[in-house]
């Protein structure tokens, strides 16, 4: 049987956005979760209410860890309380009671979360299409919203459970967010019958509707334009302290100024959010933000109508849900063997001796394994033009950082006519049929998609949404790739930690994808490369939707960079937090749990990055298999590493690599199979 806190998270669980709350505040949302778990200790004959006073009916544990912990507080008060206390009391665990119901809810597999993306969750598809729960303790559930609406829209009697979820619902707003307002109408005659119906109900209801109304005043707000800003020079602004070193730069701002301010660069003024508590607002605040304006150049390129990273809301999460097996760990699962053999090729071409361009070995490496994960297609002989196209594309129609005179280039030009061959050739090669002889691709989805909704995925959208793969690493994977490589190299010690735990791997070849997982040094390595060489230092965003944050308003249509890796760098949340230090990750430190927002690897919010798992997993296998191949060494010897900052963080191209030595047998030299192109 589903608890009310499990029921009410149901209830206000937006299907189309993934969001839970029904547009409540979480200190009132905490109210209703509290209140929930008293009407669940009444009907455990536990607790019994009244309008003076809660009583102790029994202070035996239910084994309900939902309930348990208030039930103990309740237990060891020396004094009587009433209702109102106990919910308030309880409310401030609202975020542990959330988080173990969410957890429970996706183990009786009735919510999905999006591991990318904080606090999104769809219903499962079995639930979604049947509208009933999977059976829970033996007893199949009808879907909670079905149940209120009965109860409100027909003649039929409520269940106690559903005349105390409407009570509850009822009482902190939430119903007015499941119904219309036209239906509220409709339905207020016997809704007003239903809440007389049950005094425990009637009891519970009423101390949230108290709490509710006893809201402290709001602070008073300050429009934008009042923002704290940094000095700044005529006509430039602050573009020079942006240019020296963007992180230092924020960091100097957030403690002078807070977590939200004002700069200007080249006549434009953009709001900075950094810290983290900016993290987390912008991690809960899903409908606040768009990401539209940054891609129209980049599509309109194409001659695409949309990306999945230009859209928004919830047509923006099903193209995710749509693509999310593409670019999940799971695409990888059964095929280790072949991502191991594109890796080999490239390294079977380093020479012992010759110094090999670090930052690009790595691009070519993932081009390599997403696109053939992806498409079927080891494009091996198109990868340097992937590269080529890929990076002055983005800098000239993203970061906008190169002029667009660089499309003239002939380097680009033939780079441009050779990926468009690659993506025709691979569109051409499939028709509109589907491969049998290996699992559905993101060729077969876009096929089925354009199919069925030819105005959702469209053939000019789905020749940019082919490309995605092969791209989708170069400026993010491979670069974290290559500082990760640089690290080790720099740290003899750490090297070979990371070399014998390589050599464990791949001891009987190429590793099953649960080997992966016991990982441990080199997985801390990769965390630890991310924490200190983020992929990005901000991200832009336009503010679709006004919002109030750190006691300022915000309008609709302004501009704000969102430094989201900032508190990878902050020395309260990290001790000597410019050091590379791969122990901050053990289990007995563990820094990156101590906070909320202090870690965020792959971004934040709705556009947070689709393939983490996918990343991680080509990241560790990638790095275990060239030191378990080859013994390499930093060229020259004590190189330092020079950071370029745009778009993203990204090794400077003057970091090389020389392989000492050959460690293992002979690799492969010749193509991947039949599926090169």
């Amino acid at each position: 049987m589903l608890r009310f806190v499990e029921e009410i998270i149901l209830l206000a669980h937006n299907e189309k956005t993934g969001e839970i709350g029904g547009g409540l505040s979480s200190r009132i949302f905490h109210i209703v979760l509290s209140g929930a778990v008293l009407m669940d200790l009444a009907l455990e004959n536990r607790i019994d209410t009244d309008p003076d006073s809660l009583i102790l009916v029994d202070s035996t544990q239910t084994g309900d860890a939902l309930l348990d912990p208030t039930l103990a507080r309740v237990a060891a008060s020396a004094e009587r309380r009433d209702t109102a206390f106990w919910i308030g009391e309880t409310a401030k665990y609202g975020d542990e009671i959330m988080e173990a119901a969410l957890a429970r809810l996706q183990d009786y597999d009735i919510l999905e979360s999006d591991s990318t993306v904080d606090g999104i969750f769809a219903l499962a598809n079995r639930v979604s299409r049947s509208r009933r729960y999977p059976t829970v303790d033996g007893e199949a559930v009808e879907e909670v919203r079905l149940r209120v609406m009965r109860a409100l829209f027909t003649d039929d009697i409520p269940s106690p459970r559903d005349i105390a979820l409407i009570c509850l619902a009822n009482a902190c707003g939430l119903l007015a967010t499941v119904l219309s307002k036209q239906e509220l109408d409709e339905v207020q005659e016997r809704l007003d019958l239903i809440l007389k119906m049950d005094l425990i109900a009637r009891v519970v209801a009423g101390s949230v509707e108290a709490l509710k109304a006893d809201a402290p005043p709001p602070l008073a707000l300050h429009p934008w334009t009042d923002l704290p800003c940094p000095r700044r020079l005529p006509i430039v602004g602050n573009l020079i302290g942006l240019m020296r070193d963007r992180r230092a730069y924020f960091l100097a701002q957030y403690r002078a100024l807070g977590p939200i301010f004002r700069i200007r660069a080249l006549g434009a003024d953009l709001i900075v959010m950094a810290g983290p508590e900016a993290n987390r607002f912008v991690s809960k605040g899903n409908s606040y933000f768009r990401t539209h304006e940054m891609w129209t150049s980049f599509n309109a390129y194409f001659g695409a109508s949309r990306s999945m990273a230009s859209i928004d809301g919830p047509e923006h999460l099903q193209m995710r849900r749509d693509h999310s097996g593409i670019y999940s760990v799971k695409v990888v699962e059964g095929r280790i063997s072949e991502v191991v053999d594109i890796i080999e090729r490239e390294i079977s071409e380093w020479r012992p001796g010759v110094s090999v361009p670090g930052f690009r070995a790595f691009q070519r490496i993932f081009a390599g394994q997403i696109g053939y994960l992806a498409t079927g297609v080891f494009a091996r002989e198109y990868i340097d033009d992937i590269v080529d196209f890929a990076s002055i594309a983005v800098a000239t129609h993203l970061s906008r950082h190169v002029p667009k005179l660089a499309l003239k280039l002939p380097r680009f030009r033939r780079a441009q006519k050779r990926v468009d061959e690659l993506i025709g050739n691979i569109l051409d090669s499939r028709g509109s049929s589907r491969r049998e002889d290996r699992p559905p691709d993101l060729v077969d989805k876009l096929i089925e998609l354009n199919e069925a909704q030819p105005h959702y995925i469209s053939e000019a959208d789905a020749k940019l949404s082919v490309l995605a793969p092969f791209i989708a690493g170069l400026d993010t994977a491979a670069a974290s790739s290559a500082f990760m490589l640089y690290e080790a190299l720099k740290d003899p010690e750490l090297l070979r930690r990371m070399t014998e735990e390589a050599d464990f791997l791949f001891r009987d070849g190429a590793p099953a994808i649960g080997d992966l997982r016991n990982l441990d040094v080199i997985r801390r390595a990769m965390m630890e490369t991310m924490r200190l060489y983020p992929l990005s230092v901000v991200i832009f965003r336009r503010v679709a939707n006004s919002f109030q944050f750190n006691g300022y308003s915000i309008p609709a249509g302004e501009n704000v960079l969102i430094s989201y890796s900032l508190p990878h760098s902050m020395e309260e949340h990290w001790s000597n937090p410019s050091e590379f230090d791969i122990d901050r990750f053990g289990k007995e430190r563990a820094e990156h749990t101590k906070e909320k927002g202090i870690y965020q690897p792959f971004g934040l919010g709705v556009h947070g990055c689709l393939g983490r798992s996918l990343a991680e997993t080509l990241t560790t296998v990638n790095i275990a298999a060239i030191l378990h191949h080859v013994e390499p060494v930093l060229d020259p010897p004590g190189y330092r590493m020079k950071v370029r900052q745009l778009p993203g963080l990204h090794p400077h191209s003057s970091f090389r690599f020389r392989v000492a030595k050959k460690r293992s047998g002979r690799l492969p030299h010749d193509g991947c199979s039949s599926a090169d192109v």
